[in-house]
């Protein structure tokens, strides 16, 4: 496998740090963290991915910390700078609808883990193979309003103005999906 990037969203060291197997495939997720080991695979995050991955639930390190410090230089964490936050805030405010359904949000921590994708990708240059991520949405935001998803994100852009349709390109344009390895390995079927 040639060297490639990743981008992962905090439910994928959420799911692998809980050892949450009777939901997601930990297996791939276990082997896209050995090809890192090789130095087959960068992978880059938000710094905000310790704040979602709860240290009282994991079964594999004691805290998003100590994980981080064991594979110390395999995962590139991202601070939210300003200008990522500025973007989180821009793709927050899209008028999200699909259908006849409406008042839809993001989430500030997607919003926030999309902008870093994409400010890693357009202003430090790194062609990002893959987003991986889990989220469907549909859950209740903290206003109340259920959420947007980051897989099928493209399918609450209807109407949207040309402006608005150029921002929510920038998060289509990115390589979303389930993080299912391409070349799965017998040695980490029970993972």
């Amino acid at each position: 496998m040639a060297s490639a990037n990743a981008f992962w969203d905090s439910g994928i060291f959420t799911a692998f740090l809980c050892d949450e197997k009777d939901k997601y495939d930990i297996a791939s997720i276990s082997q896209y963290l050995e090809d890192a080991k090789k130095g087959d695979l960068r992978i880059y995050a938000s710094t905000i991915s310790s704040a979602e991955c709860l240290p009282n639930h994991m079964k594999k390190a004691t805290s998003f910390e100590d994980f981080l410090a064991d594979y110390q230089g395999l995962v590139v964490s991202i601070d939210p700078q300003p200008n990522i936050m500025a973007l989180a805030g821009r793709l927050r405010a899209l008028p999200y609808r699909k259908g006849t359904s409406d008042k839809r949000r993001l989430t500030v921590p997607d919003a926030i883990i999309l902008a870093t994708a994409i400010h890693i990708r357009d202003d430090y240059k790194v062609t990002l193979d893959h987003f991986h991520t889990f989220d469907r949405g549909g859950s209740k935001s903290a206003e109340g309003d259920k959420t947007i998803p980051i897989l099928g994100f493209e399918e609450w852009c209807e109407g949207f103005q040309p402006e608005q349709q150029a921002l929510a390109k920038l998060v289509i344009d990115l390589p979303r999906k389930k993080p299912i390895h391409p070349s799965p390995s017998l040695l980490h079927a029970s993972t």
